[in-house]
C-alpha cells in the first residue's frame, strides 16, 4: 500500500451565537470527495499519554465516561481506553499505529480551543486508520463530581465526550445543550449525556441505513474553542504535515 502527502484542506466552524435548530440538527463530517468520515472495526482503542498536571487516572475515567456515552448503538463502534503507552501523535502508516489522548502543556492550537481531534482517513471513501485527542495543557480541567460541580474548572469528562463524537466522525450541532452544540462552561457536566440529536447523528453514520457502508487519507481536525467564559467546539479538518496521507485505491483483499 503506497501513501503520499494530501494537500487538501476543509473547513467548517459553528457560529458562537448559533441558535437552537430543528430537531435534527447534528452534521456529519466527510472528505472533500462527499464520504462520510467513519470506521469500519467493531472497537477504537485508546491509550492516554503523558499528562503533566492531571492524573492519568482521572484522565483515563474521564474517557472511559466519554466513552460510555457512545456506546450501546446498533453499529456505533465501541471505544476502549485500555492502557499502556500510546507512543508519538500522528499517523505513521507502518501498522503499529496507537490511537492517543495527550495533554499538551504548551499549546500549538488557538489560546482558546480546549482540545482537538486529529484523525486520519483516507480520502475517497472517509475510512479512519488512526486518530488522537490533544488536550489543551494550558486550560483549567477536573474530572468533577457530577453533584458538585468544581465551578472554576473545565470538566474533562464533557470535553471528551465531544472529541470523541468527532472521533466516531460528527461534526457540530446547532441542537443546544446536545454533546455536541458548541458552548460549555466552567463546572458543566451535563454533555456527559447524550440528547437524541446526538443519537440520530451518530445512528445516521453507523446504524442501520446509515451512510458508512464503504472504505476511507486526509486529515480531518475537530477542536474546541472558549469565546471568554464560554467554549465552542469549531469542527475543523484541515491539512498537517504530521498527520496527512493520502491512500491510493488497491483491490479489495480479505482475510
Amino acid at each position: 500500500m503506497t501513501h503520499r502527502p494530501a494537500i487538501l484542506v476543509l473547513l467548517t466552524a459553528t457560529a458562537a451565537a448559533a441558535m437552537p435548530g430543528a430537531a435534527s440538527a447534528y452534521t456529519l463530517k466527510r472528505t472533500e470527495t462527499g464520504a462520510v468520515v467513519h470506521w469500519r472495526q467493531g472497537e477504537v482503542r485508546f491509550r492516554v499519554g503523558d499528562c503533566e498536571g492531571i492524573d492519568r487516572a482521572d484522565v483515563e475515567r474521564a474517557a472511559e465516561i466519554a466513552a460510555d456515552a457512545w456506546r450501546g448503538f446498533p453499529g456505533v463502534p465501541d471505544i476502549a481506553i485500555v492502557r499502556g503507552d500510546p507512543g508519538a501523535m500522528g499517523y505513521r502508516g507502518d501498522g503499529r499505529d496507537i490511537n492517543g489522548i495527550y495533554l499538551l502543556p504548551e499549546w500549538p492550537f488557538r489560546d482558546r480551543h480546549l482540545a482537538v481531534t486529529a484523525s486520519t482517513h483516507d480520502v475517497p471513501t472517509g475510512q479512519i486508520v488512526d486518530t488522537d485527542i490533544l488536550i489543551n495543557g494550558e486550560m483549567p480541567f477536573s474530572l468533577m463530581n457530577e453533584g458538585r460541580p468544581a465551578r472554576r474548572r473545565y470538566d474533562l469528562a464533557s470535553v471528551l465526550a465531544h472529541e470523541m463524537g468527532h472521533v466516531l466522525g460528527l461534526g457540530e450541532t446547532d441542537q443546544e445543550g446536545a454533546t455536541m452544540w458548541p458552548r460549555t462552561r466552567r463546572g458543566q457536566v451535563d454533555q456527559r449525556t447524550l440528547e437524541t440529536d446526538d443519537e440520530e447523528g451518530v445512528l445516521a453514520i453507523y446504524g442501520p441505513g446509515g451512510e458508512a457502508a464503504s472504505l476511507d487519507a486526509g486529515c480531518s481536525i475537530s477542536s474546541l474553542a472558549s469565546p471568554g467564559t464560554d467554549i465552542r467546539f469549531l469542527a475543523i479538518a484541515l491539512v498537517l504535515g504530521l498527520f496527512a496521507v493520502r491512500r491510493r485505491r488497491a483491490p479489495c483483499q480479505r482475510g
